[in-house]
């Protein structure tokens, strides 16, 4: 009888565990790639909402996405000045959301005037944009940020302390050795100003000390006007540029007249959101950047 009743009891424990998995809703695919790592062991899953080969900007939310944000037990997204689609959809649910805006100690970089235009017109509701946040191209903002994330997978499932403790210093660990092999890659790359498909790699240039010398996109969706068509030409012309750092989710026609000026233009396949399979996570993402803009740029 006390064998019987002490299996029912073991049995019990195990159905409430896999009952209780961590599910995560994350919008973009780095804060996808850190969930995962963290949830490493079975520990739970994790459901992207961007998939990486759309813009982040302006989304609507399916019918699907928004059963899944109601499952969640947790949801990590970046903050109301960057998904302000997804702002009416977490104040209802109540769910623990964890922004990476809301990191202690992060150093914000101002918006720019055209990402708060782009704001504007995506959502009227929310017209106060007052940084950019493009936040996760800093790895020191995405290594405080996974502190936070794990400590509230702990809260939601404290029998697994110790293995969310551990994935996380993992995971932390690979961040540090990518981001100081970037640091070195990336050496060379601070001696030429980079021209970029569109305003999002502040961060990621700041704490590398590169530089931003043009854009070829006032956002994903939209072309820089005749003003500065003109202006970048110009530059194009005098060689100022000698890499571009292309996009997946921009398409590749925006590139047809810049390469028609300046045909040696060279170019860093590059990606500021990843996608949500990314061989070796967040780590891999980050070095990967640096390896393409190393490449465009070492033999200039």
């Amino acid at each position: 009888m006390h064998y019987f009743a002490r299996v029912l009891t073991i049995a019990a424990a195990l159905f409430s565990g896999a009952l209780h998995a961590v599910v995560v809703v994350a919008t973009i695919p780095p804060l996808g790639m850190i969930s995962d790592a963290l949830l490493a062991g079975g520990l739970g899953s994790t459901n992207l909402l961007v998939d990486g080969k759309q813009s982040p900007h302006g989304m609507s939310l399916l019918p699907s996405q928004r059963a899944a944000l109601e499952k969640a037990d947790l949801v990590l997204w970046v903050g109301s000045d960057f998904e302000t689609w997804l702002v009416a959809s977490i104040t209802p649910l109540r769910k623990t959301a964890i922004a990476m805006a809301d990191t202690e100690g992060v150093q914000f970089l101002p918006a720019t005037a055209l990402q708060q235009a782009k704001a504007r017109q995506v959502d009227h509701e929310h017209v106060h944009v007052a940084w950019d946040m493009h936040l996760w191209l800093d790895p020191t903002v995405m290594q405080a940020y996974v502190e936070n994330v794990r400590d509230a997978l702990i809260i939601q499932d404290p029998q697994h302390t110790a293995q969310y403790q551990q994935n996380a210093m993992t995971l932390l660990a690979e961040i540090q050795r990518a981001d100081v092999e970037a640091q070195a890659l990336l050496v060379t790359a601070k001696q030429t100003p980079l021209l970029v498909m569109h305003d999002a790699w502040r961060y990621y240039f700041r704490h590398y000390g590169l530089t931003q010398g043009g854009m070829v996109q006032r956002t994903p969706e939209q072309s820089i006007g005749a003003g500065s068509v003109a202006l970048l030409e110009q530059s194009l012309r005098q060689g100022m540029f000698k890499c571009v750092l292309r996009e997946p989710q921009i398409e590749a026609k925006s590139l047809q007249w810049v390469k028609a000026v300046a045909p040696n233009l060279q170019e860093a396949l590059t990606d500021p959101l990843g996608h949500p399979s990314y061989a070796g996570g967040y780590p891999a993402w980050l070095l990967d950047q640096a390896k393409a803009i190393n490449s465009c740029t070492k033999n200039q």
